[in-house]
């Protein structure tokens, strides 16, 4: 899971923080978002002319470990950036 993800979701203390603590307890690594990431999803939010930055930087994640599944609730957008990738998955959640 990319840091942006935690950004995302995290809000500090309290009973919202608490489902998302529970889900992260089965996340095996949180990932910086390096240069090739970056890149990578730049180029997505290019060729779907799309401004879904976050979006982008989770399937960049996952296209730059070598593929994988994504859980979403936007699975519009993250099927539209992961098109044309086969090692890309989206489940909506």
């Amino acid at each position: 899971m990319p840091a942006v993800v935690l950004a995302e979701t995290i809000r500090g203390s309290g009973p919202r923080d608490a489902a998302v603590n529970r889900e992260l307890s089965d996340v095996e690594e949180i990932l910086i978002v390096d240069e090739r990431s970056g890149r990578i999803a730049g180029g997505l939010l290019g060729r779907h002319r799309s401004d879904a930055t976050v979006d982008a930087l989770i399937v960049a994640a996952t296209i730059a470990g070598g593929g994988g599944l994504i859980f979403t609730s936007d699975e519009h957008d993250m099927r539209r950036l992961a098109s044309g990738r086969a090692d890309v998955r989206v489940r909506a959640i």
